[in-house]
């Protein structure tokens, strides 16, 4: 799948959202919980 400019900035957004709702150490990223939360949400935007 390629992403246009507008979509890829998006995502960007909306993974600097979820990244910010971690409640673990700060220093610390939940990749996994990420890449997942990403994908749910991007399977209930495709019609």
């Amino acid at each position: 799948m390629i992403l246009g400019v507008r979509k890829f900035e998006a995502a960007l957004r909306i993974l600097c959202q979820l990244t910010n709702r971690h409640e673990g150490p700060k220093d610390e990223l939940d990749i996994d919980g990420t890449v997942d939360a990403t994908c749910r949400l991007q399977e209930r935007r495709q019609p």
